[in-house]
């Protein structure tokens, strides 16, 4: 049986199994690390860009959201576009804030370089924040992997369908594509592959706590630009927010990505597809042709975002029940990207290294496999209503 020999073993290439990566090769510097990042193309982290803000009901997770911002506004791929959100008059909206500024709607045109204004609802106000960014996220990914292959950290682009363990709980080997065993000789071998983390642990007989983690999947629109959209519309315009969605532009890619609230859960990673919804792309034409109505009759694509959530929204960064060297570590919402520059350190400190952090070692605390039977929420506006099929 072939060996891999590593101090420490993190299977999932996505953007919090980067941040992992980075974390501990950077933190020392001498250490092998072994990084599975698997063949899967189409996840939240390859998604073109993200929203990165720092509000949370959660003081806590505030504080952590502003450490991550704080890292991200020195980020090549960060782009602090701000966004305009249309609010109900009088309405309290989770959207907006104090330092907010009230706009027109011809201002807003001239924002975003539309000769249409917006079909908002009659009561609806627009107000513009300067605080909020979006990232590049799929990018930010690959200068990752870029960079770490440069510091010799061993990268296997190459799937992880079973974790061996022994009969005392400890992590032996890996099983990858093609069915072939690996025999497994590290310290610590950290699992952080998102929403396929059920199906993991499930095919390697591994029993974890029921009611943790949820599946979901969000439906993504995208219009691709043409060359006159791109010199008609602004490339910098702001993202366009309301209750039905948001409009995020990318400059990179050329396009308008268009998301919304309408997510559903499946039961497995698998079976994604196969729900009703994931076929339904009108929630995502709606929301083009409110904030940008001269696109009403373009054709959009579609894909299936999945993603992985966790009962209450707070990450999981513990050691598997049951087992001695096999870490979990995931993000709990539809926000974990805006960790990405933090993330890794707080695993880092999960495992006794690193500077000490009195921030983190409090974010710690709840990140346990153990929750509260009556815990909040860190972000109640956006736990998944059950979906009709």
């Amino acid at each position: 049986m072939p060996k891999i020999c590593g101090r420490d073993v993190v299977v999932g290439g996505g953007l919090l199994g980067a941040s992992i990566v980075r974390a501990l090769k950077i933190g020392s510097p001498n250490d092998h690390i072994v990084w599975f990042t698997g063949t899967e193309r189409k996840t939240a982290s390859t998604d073109h860009n993200k929203i990165i803000r720092t509000l949370y009901p959660d003081e806590l997770y505030v504080r952590l959201a502003q450490d991550g911002m704080n890292h991200w506004q020195d980020h090549k791929c960060f782009h602090q576009i701000g966004w305009v959100a249309g609010v109900r008059k009088g309405a309290q909206s989770k959207r907006k804030s104090p330092s907010d500024i009230k706009i027109s709607i011809e201002e807003y045109q001239s924002m975003v370089g539309s000769d249409e204004a917006p079909r908002l609802f009659e009561t609806e106000e627009l107000w513009h924040s300067r605080t909020v960014g979006c990232a590049d996220t799929a990018y930010a990914l690959q200068l990752v992997k870029d960079e770490v292959k440069a510091l010799g950290v061993e990268v296997r682009e190459v799937d992880v369908r079973r974790i061996l363990t022994g009969d005392d709980g400890s992590c032996r080997g890996v099983e990858v594509d093609a069915e072939v065993p690996y025999e497994m000789l590290a310290d610590k071998v950290i699992v952080s592959v998102g929403p396929w983390m059920p199906q993991l642990l499930e095919a390697s007989k591994i029993p974890f706590p029921d009611g943790i983690l949820r599946i979901i999947g969000l439906v993504v629109g995208i219009l691709r630009l043409t060359d006159t959209d791109m010199k008609t519309l602004n490339m910098d315009m702001p993202m366009s927010v309301g209750d039905e969605g948001e409009v995020i532009v990318s400059k990179r890619h050329n396009l308008l990505k268009l998301t919304t609230p309408r997510t559903f859960e499946v039961e497995s990673i698998n079976k994604l597809h196969d729900h009703p919804m994931a076929r339904d792309a009108s929630a995502n034409i709606a929301v083009l042709r409110k904030w940008f109505p001269q696109f009403e009759n373009r054709d959009i694509e579609r894909w299936v975002c999945p993603d992985l959530l966790t009962v209450d929204g707070r990450f999981i960064i513990d050691e598997v029940p049951g087992t001695k060297n096999l870490i979990a570590a995931s993000g709990g919402s539809f926000h974990s990207a805006k960790f990405f520059p933090n993330f890794g350190s707080l695993v880092q400190r999960y495992l006794g290294k690193g500077e000490p952090n009195a921030l983190f070692d409090e974010v710690l605390k709840g990140c346990k496999w153990e929750r509260p039977y009556e815990v909040q929420h860190v972000y109640p506006g956006v736990i998944p209503k059950p979906a009709k099929d």
